[in-house]
């Protein structure tokens, strides 16, 4: 899609609509049914993994196919895995490390502060695991362009139904 992404209409409606353009409802999230529900969480995934399996489950099973989505889906909770194992790392070790200077011969002159490697790799997995959510359109954003909610899709099939009956 070309030019700037749309303003999620929950964010539109607390700026206050300054350009008085028409503002879309914000996209009620309904809970569906089970028989459309995915898959349990595949067996190796962490805590975090498997709470994002069944909140993707409760929330977005409207939209999110169990069937073509589950590897994009299954990719995103190891992430979130990934991304809660470097943010146990960076608790324990801290944020920055202290690395000795040396001379050729070995011997310590000085101190030199360097990031954590982890908080470097912590940067690429949330840059990852928000293009994931992204694609599964799990983001404000995302959510917006889906246009229809469940009960809307309900209305729209129940205008076409009565228009060729």
């Amino acid at each position: 899609m070309r030019g700037r992404k749309p303003t999620p209409p929950e964010r539109a409606i607390r700026l206050g609509n300054p350009n008085h353009r028409p503002i879309p409802k914000p996209l009620e999230i309904v809970q569906v049914s089970s028989d459309v529900a995915l898959p349990p969480a595949p067996v190796h995934l962490q805590k975090a993994g498997k709470e994002l399996w069944v909140k993707v489950g409760q929330f977005a099973s409207t939209w999110v196919n169990k069937d073509l989505d589950s590897t994009i889906l299954t990719v995103a909770c190891e992430v979130a895995d990934d991304r809660e194992r470097l943010k146990r790392v960076l608790k324990r070790d801290g944020h920055f490390q202290s690395i000795p200077i040396m001379t050729s011969r070995g011997d310590v002159v000085g101190k030199e502060i360097k990031i954590h490697p982890a908080r470097r790799e912590l940067r690429q997995a949330d840059a990852m695991y928000l293009k994931l959510l992204s694609v599964l359109g799990l983001t404000p954003t995302d959510r917006s362009r889906l246009k229809l909610t469940e009960a809307q899709a309900e209305n729209e099939f129940d205008k076409w139904f009565k228009a060729h009956s």
